[in-house]
């Protein structure tokens, strides 16, 4: 199992989930690859590429994309609880 304590280890999976390359997938969500490389390996991403990444990626929480851990009761979707 991937050590997932950075934000570019989980785009990572999310990359894989996709069944696509890094390319493709830099691509899909409208960033360079360039950019995408960089945070894949060190560097953390603008809120700009996070939004992008979410509209692509529709199926994951974005409470885990950012910080690793998702919400408890909250589901994907869900306005979260006042």
């Amino acid at each position: 199992m991937p050590n997932l304590s950075r934000f570019g280890d989980r785009l990572r999976v999310l990359i894989a989930e996709q069944n696509c390359n890094q390319r493709e997938f830099s691509d899909k969500v409208g960033v360079t690859y360039a950019n995408l490389s960089r945070i894949l390996t060190w560097r953390d991403p603008a809120y700009s590429t996070i939004e992008k990444v979410s509209r692509v990626v529709t199926d994951k929480d974005l409470v885990w994309l950012i910080k690793g851990g998702a919400r408890e009761g909250v589901a994907k979707g869900e306005p979260p609880p006042l």
